[in-house]
């Protein structure tokens, strides 16, 4: 069965995960607002950077 592509959104979800788990193994616990608004602040970015790199002649 052959493994399928991770998405860019996996990746960053991915990244974020291990982000959240070093924070608490340094003792350091985010309240749920501020994971939320850091989430919300990667996808945007994230898309951002998708929107930069598109070809300016297909647009």
């Amino acid at each position: 069965m052959a493994k399928r592509k991770e998405t860019e959104l996996e990746k960053l979800a991915m990244q974020f995960a291990q982000y959240l788990q070093k924070e608490k193994q340094e003792g350091k616990s985010l309240p749920l607002s501020m994971i939320i608004q850091q989430i919300i602040n990667a996808i945007m970015k994230h898309e951002r950077q998708i929107y930069l790199n598109q070809d300016v002649d297909t647009m």
